[in-house]
């Protein structure tokens, strides 16, 4: 069975584990989900909006729509090419003192709309955008006074600590509840969102930059999203995004290359928060995404899966914190609510907790937690009370078991583990930084445990960078790859785009 790559082979075998991984391997290069999000509406209407512009009618760069709200409140517009600068959801007739109701207004990307951010004003190709190079801003700083009044001139705020005063409650919605689903044909790419703060009006979504509303029987929010930067925004759940596909519905957009950090939540999921529980089919798929300096006051620092399960692939958690599950905790409570995320080629370094602190799960009254993880690195992160890696709780060992195949933990398998080739040496990997590619990544060093110590039938064929992985080379599959997000030995040749996209530059 080929692949729709040449020279790629997917790998069947009797073993239960390896045929399982040879699909999610065979996914992430068959089914186009990753790198595709350029290629919807080829034959849509493009508008465009450059917030340096005079204002015009949105029909071309020079005659392009001064605010973003124009473009998305034009039906005609289906696809819209944005500028670089900043835009935000209102200008309040009180800049000093916006009321609820300017509050309330955000950027509503409807069904089948595709956004795209990074241009400089002026490209004719859609390839041309580089959010890099030309950042395109969506902030919720409605009342201009966050960041100290912009000190650093960036019109960001690094982290939730930055806001000040009465901010958007969220900075982007995407609505699938109205009778139209979300699907993946509505895109938003190339984007900073920042200075959303939802704890205090409109708390039951969640959802500071973004909420993604898909609950409800019949109803889906699954859009694409990718190339974007969600930085220092805050929420009573979902600091950076709430996906709400709870009671009978969907949330399960694809996320490539994303970069979390600064976003806080008041109780649960620091960063993102996937909400599926009492009947919901939310799996959002994650890959080349950073989760970075994240926090929750309770659970999940980076993470808050309630009965959802989740795919990631390459994704790294740094220095995210929270009560329990310092950067992922997974909720399995209640009958037939489950939490069993699957994870391939993730790293978890420097996240910390009270109970758990790379990873929790908890498991009562019929539900299970039970991730599963290949080729994984859990080192560095600590706890408080109990569990530095991964702790859990339930009425028993089996209903929060997490299961590893390949990896490196400190300390080594312990507790409610199941664990296949797991090593305890340490993988060297120095600090989070940019080795190349769109997110910051750990480059393991010279002599480290993590390089040539998983088979590569159990790897995708690139690593977090979008820097190619050795295909297995012979019959008995034995070609080693390395462990975690990272190929060490191979160069971010960046597949997708020309230019990299430094990671430092996303900071």
């Amino acid at each position: 069975m080929k692949c729709d790559r040449p020279g790629r082979t997917r790998v069947a075998r009797c073993d239960a584990m390896v045929s399982r991984q040879a699909r999610l391997r065979s996914l992430g290069v068959c089914a186009g989900l990753f790198a595709a999000s350029w290629a919807f509406s080829a034959n849509a209407a493009v508008c465009y909006a450059n917030a340096a512009a005079s204002g015009g009618n949105g029909s071309s760069w020079a005659a392009a729509y001064k605010d973003l709200q124009s473009a998305l409140n034009n039906a005609a517009c289906n696809e819209v090419w944005v500028a670089q600068g900043v835009y935000k959801p209102v200008v309040p007739v009180n800049v000093g003192s916006p009321t609820n109701a300017e509050r309330a207004i955000t950027f509503n990307i409807k069904p089948g709309v595709a956004v795209y951010g990074g241009f400089a004003g002026g490209e004719t190709s859609r390839a041309a955008a580089d959010p890099v190079a030309h950042a395109t801003i969506l902030s919720g700083d409605i009342d201009n006074n966050d960041d100290a009044n912009n000190a650093d001139g960036n019109f960001v705020d690094e982290t939730s600590a930055d806001i000040a005063g009465k901010n958007s409650i969220h900075v982007v919605i995407m609505d699938g509840t109205t009778g139209t689903p979300i699907a993946s044909n509505t895109v938003l790419d190339g984007f900073t969102l920042t200075g959303g703060d939802n704890t205090v009006i409109d708390t039951n979504n969640g959802g500071g930059a973004l909420l993604c509303k898909g609950n409800g029987s019949g109803h889906q929010c699954s859009p694409t999203l990718a190339r974007l930067r969600i930085l220092g925004n805050k929420a009573v759940f979902g600091g950076g995004i709430a996906l709400n596909g709870y009671s009978d519905g969907d949330s399960s957009p694809t996320l490539t290359q994303v970069y979390f950090s600064g976003n806080f939540a008041t109780t649960l999921g620091g960063g993102l928060h996937n909400n599926g529980q009492l009947g919901g089919a939310s799996s959002p798929l994650l890959r080349s995404v950073t989760f970075s300096a994240n926090s929750a006051s309770s659970y999940g620092g980076a993470i808050e899966n309630n009965g959802v399960s989740p795919t990631l692939i390459n994704v790294t958690f740094s220095g995210n914190s929270a009560s329990l599950g310092g950067a992922v905790h997974n909720n399995g409570n209640g009958s037939g609510n489950h939490a069993s995320p699957t994870l391939l080629n993730a790293t978890f370094s420097g996240n910390s907790a009270a109970y758990g602190g790379a990873m929790y799960n908890a498991a009562n009254s019929g539900g299970a937690s039970n991730p599963v993880m290949y080729n994984v690195v859990l080192w560095g992160d600590s706890a408080s009370q109990a569990d530095p890696e991964i702790g859990g709780s339930g009425n028993s060992g089996l209903d929060y078991m997490t299961t590893i195949y390949y990896g490196i933990e400190q300390g080594g398998c312990q507790g409610a583990q199941s664990c296949s080739n797991v090593l305890a040496g340490d993988p060297l990997l120095g600090t989070l930084d940019d080795h190349g590619g769109f997110v910051p990544t750990f480059m393991p060093g010279t002599g480290s445990s993590a390089i040539n110590s998983v088979p590569c039938y159990l790897t995708p064929y690139t690593d977090a960078r979008d820097a190619p992985r050795p295909d297995p080379a012979s019959a008995n599959l034995a070609t080693a790859c390395d462990m975690g997000a990272v190929e060490v030995a191979s160069l971010a040749g960046d597949s997708i785009y020309v230019d990299g996209f430094g990671a430092l530059q996303y900071r």
